[in-house]
């Protein structure tokens, strides 16, 4: 989901690089076990939802947080009795969701995906697009979709070695492309991770 009134070119680039932060995300559930991931990205999620909370109660800390982060927000987000969620907010949601329903290399995948391919989608999106398709653009799916397929063929962790698996996840990737080019009314933050995962994992199944 785009928003109609987006931020400055400069803006969205510093948006991204805090968004490719929560890379270490993916890097520490490599490490650790899937209930002590869901406990941490529960945490993560209730703080984030709290702090959201927060903004809307105290107009201390929404000064703080608009003097500190308010460049990086988009227009919608910037009133916060309007808007509930940042986009931050949904993506420790998209984590979470992620991390719970989903088998771990599965989960890491998806979350990657959604922080690199998503990130550098919008920025070339928003630097160089040219081509509309509904919110997005074709150069910026261009690049979710090819950088998405890389990290599945050379960097992302696989369940097994299988040729079937594989196919599952292209197969998933081509789908979740798609699904985000559609205008849901969904948060990019939780469609991408929770999509790609639910494809990944039903292909799988069926392969297998």
């Amino acid at each position: 989901m785009e928003d109609k009134q987006k931020i400055p070119l400069k803006n969205e680039i510093y948006r991204k690089l805090i968004h490719l932060v929560a890379i270490v995300i993916p890097l520490i559930y490599l490490f650790v076990s899937k209930p002590l991931m869901i406990l941490l990205s529960g945490l993560f999620m209730i703080a984030m939802i709290e702090l959201d909370v927060f903004k809307q109660k105290y107009k201390g800390v929404a000064k703080v947080y608009n003097k500190y982060l308010g460049d990086v927000l988009r227009y919608s987000e910037r009133d916060f009795n309007k808007k509930k969620f940042t986009g931050g907010t949904y993506l420790s949601i998209g984590i979470f969701i992620t991390v719970l329903f989903f088998q771990k290399n599965i989960a890491i995948s998806a979350i990657t995906i959604m922080i690199v391919s998503d990130s550098l989608s919008a920025i070339v999106g928003k630097s160089i697009g040219k081509i509309k398709i509904f919110n997005k653009t074709l150069e910026g799916t261009f690049v979710f979709l090819t950088t998405g397929l890389l990290l599945i063929l050379f960097i992302l962790p696989r369940i097994s070695n299988t040729s079937e698996e594989l196919y599952s996840a292209i197969i998933a990737m081509v789908l979740c492309t798609i699904l985000d080019v559609i205008p849901f009314n969904l948060d990019d933050n939780i469609l991408i991770p929770v999509s790609f995962a639910f494809f990944y994992s039903l292909f799988f199944s069926l392969l297998t």
